[in-house]
């Protein structure tokens, strides 16, 4: 369901479905086509919480133009240990084992989304 773009990948407990929601995401496919509140941001809401600002859905909201589909998108972004939003271009050290949290057709893509390239060292 994920992949197919009708359920979030939920992270609190899991990153084993997040590359599938990176693809549906950059696909716009089902969910991914509009806009939703995301299922813990509602649950948030009737508990009477705030829910905290999330990158992701300030990055989306700027883009004007869509994400073109995965198959043409292969940079990883996601978020270091330090909590950091990076992304990584093929051939870097790391890229094999990255989790991508979202994929980006462009470097000039990932930074307007908030995400700097990976420091190589």
């Amino acid at each position: 369901m994920v992949e197919a773009g009708w359920a979030v990948a939920y992270c609190a407990y899991s990153d084993a479905y997040v590359a599938q929601e990176a693809r549906a995401k950059a696909a716009m496919l089902g969910i991914w086509s509009s806009t939703f509140v995301p299922p813990e941001d509602y649950r948030l809401s009737l508990l009477g919480e705030p829910p905290a600002p999330r990158r992701d859905q300030a990055a989306s909201a700027s883009r004007a133009a869509p994400v073109q589909a995965f198959s043409g998108c292969v940079i990883k972004g996601n978020r270091n240990r330090r909590g950091q939003w990076i992304y990584h271009l093929p051939g870097m050290p790391y890229y094999d084992v990255t989790r991508a949290e979202e994929m980006f057709c462009s470097e000039a893509d990932a930074r307007a989304a908030g995400y700097r390239r990976a420091i190589v060292k």
